[in-house]
């Protein structure tokens, strides 16, 4: 499997754990901004993500998946959350 096609399964895992786990659904304001770029989201494709790990704080909004996949890449938020796999 090459590396572009394992990332996108990643994103697609991530923001199906982000479904999966919202408390509750409310519409962000219209001139919400991307908690990456800036940019207003309902510009784009929105995508709302919550740290459900500790009480499922205030939602952080991105603008596409794009952003989102920036943002968790720049703070290395992957890193060490995933299963460790040898060959031997």
């Amino acid at each position: 499997m090459n590396k572009a096609v394992q990332y996108n399964a990643i994103i697609f895992l991530l923001a199906f754990l982000v479904i999966a786990m919202t408390t509750t659904i409310d519409t962000p304001d219209t001139d919400e901004s991307c908690a990456y770029c800036g940019s207003t989201i309902f510009e784009h494709d929105p995508i709302c993500v919550r740290d459900c790990t500790a009480d499922c704080g205030a939602p952080s909004y991105f603008c596409n998946f794009a952003c989102l996949s920036a943002y968790i890449d720049e703070r290395n938020l992957a890193l060490g959350d995933a299963c460790e796999w040898s060959p031997e």
